[in-house]
């Protein structure tokens, strides 16, 4: 998708780094790392044209072996660790409270599950199942929304968040004929509002259609509903997927 560029865009070297430790299908503890350069196009001396992409590694394949590399390229853990050199920052003390920001309010229902965790700058920020509900009404949290409008949006993931945790919320499964089963929860809200998110694989993708607004519930009680599908591959989650904007923002049809 789109977002796998945006690390690029944040270094003027326009190069990152992974490293990544996994359990392969034999049990085994496995490690690959490489390095991505995306430039511009160019012809060199022979009036060759170049491709605008580089990599790191070896031969164009991942290095395997981390014992001759430096320590910021090794992972002891498993998962994925994203190295950004030359990373370009307004303000050195607000930039972690950034990235945190976005990716509890597009991650928290992974996140809630055990799907996915999150540690940065050396683990001084550790996003997990543990962590997540203090984390999102951190006073520092408060002012990221603030400072990148992102306000409304933080308010509303509370409330979704708060959906997923509370002990009155209703859930249900809903099969919907030649497009898959579906899981609704709800829960009802005292500020009026009607909203309704839908979630796949974790990811939160819209709480509205490109050209057509959610139905009105004109005449309930205010709640806040999350909609993602039973299985997370199965038919719907597929179907689901078809269905989104490339940029994961919302559900077109």
């Amino acid at each position: 998708g789109i977002g796998k560029n945006a690390p690029f865009a944040v270094t003027p070297l326009r190069t990152v780094f992974y490293a990544s430790r996994f359990e392969n299908k034999d049990g085994e503890s496995e490690y690959l790392t490489m390095g991505k350069t995306v430039l511009t196009s160019f012809k060199d001396s022979n009036s060759s044209f170049k491709d605008s992409e580089g990599f790191w590694g070896n031969d164009g394949k991942p290095i395997c072996e981390m014992s001759n590399l430096p320590k910021w390229l090794h992972k002891e853990d498993n998962g994925l660790k994203v190295i950004i050199p030359g990373f370009e920052i307004d303000d050195p003390t607000e930039w972690i409270w950034s990235f945190t920001l976005i990716l509890i309010i597009n991650f928290f229902t992974a996140i809630i599950d055990k799907r996915i965790s999150f540690n940065l700058n050396q683990k001084q920020i550790k996003i997990n199942a543990e962590t997540i509900k203090t984390l999102f009404y951190k006073e520092e949290l408060k002012n990221a929304s603030i400072n990148l409008n992102y306000k409304t949006e933080l308010k509303q993931a509370q409330k979704f968040f708060e959906v997923l945790t509370s002990p009155d919320k209703h859930s249900s499964i809903v099969n919907i004929n030649n497009f898959g089963k579906f899981k609704i929860e709800i829960l009802l809200s005292d500020d009026g509002l009607k909203k309704v998110l839908f979630t796949r694989n974790g990811i939160c993708i819209a709480n509205s259609l490109a050209h057509h607004k959610l139905k009105h519930f004109q005449e309930t009680s205010g709640f806040y509903a999350i909609v993602r599908p039973e299985q997370p591959y199965g038919e719907a989650s597929k179907n689901l997927r078809e269905l989104e904007t490339p940029q994961h923002l919302s559900l077109i049809h």
